[in-house]
């Protein structure tokens, strides 16, 4: 079931519904992430700001979130550090700054 928790709030007032994905999607990649198991690995591909970052960590019983994003503009990787940082999941996140296409290349992360 897609329940808005508590953290929803803080996520949609640090990072607007305007900036990336909206209400239902955002609900929806929370309840996802419930459904993994402890310790579980998300590769999430474009981040932007963090919305979507935030509500899958927001889901996760513990792991780790690899975000991909080309962060063009150094203002919004430093928007998606901060909001990871306020939000208090800076722990579970990591970002990897470039195209996918060149991070799968060098990817060498196993599980």
């Amino acid at each position: 079931m897609k329940t808005r928790l508590p953290i929803h709030d803080l996520i949609d007032e640090r990072i607007p519904r305007h900036i990336g994905v909206h209400d239902d999607d955002a609900l929806h990649l929370c309840w996802l992430a419930q459904q993994l198991p402890q310790n579980a690995v998300v590769v999430e591909i474009g981040s932007f700001k963090g919305r979507s970052t935030a509500f899958i960590a927001s889901g996760l019983k513990s792991g780790q979130i690899y975000c991909i994003d080309v962060w063009s503009n150094v203002m919004d990787l430093i928007a998606h550090a901060d909001n990871m940082k306020l939000l208090g999941y800076h722990n579970m996140v990591t970002q990897i700054r470039g195209l996918s296409k060149e991070v799968a290349k060098s990817w060498s992360k196993t599980w």
